[in-house]
Order: structure tokens, then C-alpha cells, then sequence
């Protein structure tokens, strides 16, 4: 039992080589095998990749048409992709050889019925309903929350980014408490996170990759209100290119990494007033680089931003709000340098890799030791 098989799709933000390494490191008498379910499965049964397509266009009709295209985890979350999955699992994975298997997002199943299984991931499809977003407020398919919730049952422990997503799996699943652990995540930088000596001021940054999900029209109609008391404010975007023509407002797009620590660097708040906050890592970014915060009471931000020590939370939707938020931070720099060092101390003290393989590693090594020990149910403290 000298393999570790980890299984993945993608890149998933940069998680998945984090993941990697994160095994390689805490069990390092083992050898880890990485598996891309859609590359090496899913896309190499041409039939089956069909057969996928059409129930995805049946299953999530409205993702598909809001971006017009059919994206990866949209063929993986089907009944025919899932199968796929679970039969490839059982015919090519030896228990014998394996000392775990190990899956990062809960899009399909690659668990087996004789090999400690384990799962982490960022959110739940019934966790996304409470989600203001009204692309995520419908129901969802009953077929795929069936498939959905086999998977969190065929896993050992289940893994979360944050405590939000942790309590759907216990409420919304009926998963048994010690079945589902948070150990958030780290976020992978490109450079030391000190701040540069210098005033704060007020050059707000907003960054994310879906201009409407994150918040983008909020925040624009929140900057021109911010505008009209404070004309020196100055809104950088980047990550996506919205059509915007405004005084005070700059539009970057999509930047290299040194680029963007450079936007960090020079920016004076971070704003992301999304409806959606997923697991919300954007804030942590920011506040590697001494930020203050502003974002909405959404998904794992509130776990984010501590509100009035790192930051500032307000209601989604709610501009007035957004604007006061960033109008009181730029009248109070000095506020904003306390909820920057805050921040950095934050980040170390929970956001980092290390914390999250420590987390991981301790918790698969007590269900290994337990099951060697013939102890069918593990309880964890």
C-alpha cells in the first residue's frame, strides 16, 4: 500500500497543485498518482462524452446559456459522466497498492468501496441557494443532488474551504458532524506581502474574473456616488474587461502575476462586493498585501473579513452602504493601516498552506491508523 491516487479536473483556481504537493509532503513513503477525471476518463470514451453532453444540456441548461458554452464540470456533474468515473475507479485502481484516494471538488465520485476515500471542496450545490446570486438561486436538479450527495457519503472526511460550506454538508445532507472538516485553504503569492511605506489613499481595487457574479455593478454604481463627495477616488479593474467609460476608472484586464501584485502594491482598499463569494480567497490575497477590505455577507467572505478589524462587510445589493463603506476608509487612513496589519496577522494565523496540510494530514492519518486498528466509524474532536 505505497500509492496515493489524487484526483482532480483542471486547474481549480491553483488548489489542485497546491493539493499535490500537500500530499507529497505529509506522506512522503508514498507515491502520488494524479488522475484528471475529465482528460484520462471522461475524454477518452467518445461515446460516454456524448451521452454526457446531452444530459448536461438537459441538467444545467441555464449555466450553459448564460455563458454559452458547455464547460468541463458541467459534463461531470451528469448521471452517464459520473458512472464513467465510479467504473474507471473500481477498474483501475488496486486497494492492494493504495494507501488512500483523495479528490478535490465534489463533481463526481472516485471513491472505491475497499480504500479510505477523502474529499475537499468549496461549496455544495444546496449550499449555493443561499447564495444572492440569482443565477444560483433555483433548485437544483434532484438527479444530480442524488449523485451529489453519494459522493459526500463515499467519502471518509470532507474537507471544506469554509465553516458555510462545512454546515450544508451536516444540514442540507444530513452528514454527520465529524464527517466534515474546514481547513479552509492558503493562497499561493507571488511576492512578500509588506506594504510599502507610504499614506493610504484612495485607490480602490477590484479584481475577479466574472464582472456581474462579483459584484461589478454594484461596485461601479457605488464608485460613482463614492465620486461625487470624494472626486480624487480612483477605481482599478482587473481580471475581466467590462465596458465601462467613467471618470476615475481604469480598466486593466487580465494581468501577468507581477502585474498584479503591482496593482496590490499600489492600491489603497480591496473591493469585491459580489453576490456569489465562493471561498472568497480574493480578500485573502489582498490582505497578503496589507489591504483593508470591503466585501457583502455572502459565502465564505464574513470568514474573510473580520468586519471592523480587517475590514468592512455590507448587505449584498445594498450600494449606499457599499459607497459609505469605501467613503469612511479613505477619510480614515490610518483605519486603514491598523485593518492592513490586522489582515497580514490573519492570513498567517489561518489562510496558509501549511495550516491547511497540517489539517488535512493529521485527520487522514487518524482514519489510516483507525482503520488498520479494524475501527469502522472514526470521531474526531
Amino acid at each position: 500500500m505505497n500509492c496515493v491516487v489524487f484526483f482532480k479536473t483542471g486547474l481549480f483556481c491553483g488548489v489542485n497543485q497546491s493539493v499535490q504537493t500537500l500530499l507529497e509532503r505529509e506522506f512522503p513513503d508514498a507515491r502520488v498518482r494524479t488522475v484528471d477525471v475529465f482528460r484520462d476518463i471522461l475524454a477518452e470514451r467518445r461515446l460516454t462524452l456524448l451521452a454526457a453532453l446531452a444530459e448536461a444540456v438537459s441538467l444545467h441548461r441555464r449555466e450553459i446559456l448564460k455563458q454559452f458554452q458547455v464547460r468541463p464540470d458541467l459534463l461531470l456533474r451528469t448521471p452517464t459522466a459520473f458512472r464513467a468515473v465510479k467504473e474507471w475507479v473500481r477498474r483501475n485502481i488496486r486497494p492492494a497498492e493504495t494507501q488512500f484516494t483523495f479528490q478535490t471538488q465534489s463533481w463526481f465520485d472516485a471513491s472505491h468501496p475497499e480504500i479510505p476515500h477523502f474529499l475537499y471542496t468549496d461549496r455544495t450545490s444546496l449550499g449555493k441557494r443561499q447564495c444572492a446570486c440569482p443565477n444560483h438561486r433555483g433548485a437544483s436538479d434532484q438527479r444530480w443532488l442524488a449523485l451529489e450527495s453519494d459522493a459526500y457519503r463515499s467519502a471518509r472526511i470532507n474537507f471544506t474551504m469554509s465553516n458555510l460550506t462545512r454546515n450544508s454538508l451536516v444540514n442540507d445532507y444530513s452528514l454527520k458532524p465529524e464527517r466534515a472538516v474546514c481547513v479552509y485553504s492558503g493562497v499561493e503569492m507571488t511576492g512578500e506581502g509588506e506594504r510599502p511605506e507610504k499614506a493610504f489613499g484612495s485607490v480602490v481595487l477590484f479584481s475577479g474574473t466574472d464582472w456581474k457574479e462579483r459584484g461589478g455593478p454594484e461596485m461601479l454604481a457605488a464608485f460613482e456616488q463614492l465620486r461625487r463627495s470624494r472626486p480624487e477616488a480612483r477605481l482599478h479593474i482587473v481580471g475581466c474587461r467590462p465596458r465601462v467609460r467613467m471618470e476615475g476608472v481604469k480598466v486593466l484586464g487580465a494581468l501577468s502575476a507581477p502585474a498584479l501584485e503591482q496593482q496590490f502594491r499600489e492600491a489603497d482598499i480591496f473591493c469585491l462586493p459580489g453576490n456569489c463569494g465562493h471561498s472568497a480567497n480574493a480578500f485573502v490575497e489582498a490582505m497578503h498585501y496589507g489591504l483593508p477590505c470591503v466585501g457583502t455577507r455572502v459565502e465564505g467572505a464574513p470568514e474573510r473579513i473580520l468586519n471592523g478589524k480587517t475590514g468592512l462587510l455590507v448587505e449584498p445589493g445594498d450600494r449606499s452602504s457599499l459607497a459609505s463603506a469605501l467613503t469612511h476608509l479613505i477619510d480614515n487612513p490610518t483605519l486603514c493601516h491598523s485593518m492592513g496589519l490586522a489582515g497580514q496577522d490573519y492570513k498567517r494565523a489561518r489562510f496558509t498552506w501549511d495550516a491547511t496540510r497540517e489539517l488535512i494530514g493529521s485527520n487522514i492519518r487518524m482514519v489510516i491508523n483507525r482503520a488498520a486498528h479494524a475501527e469502522e466509524e472514526p470521531i474526531f474532536g
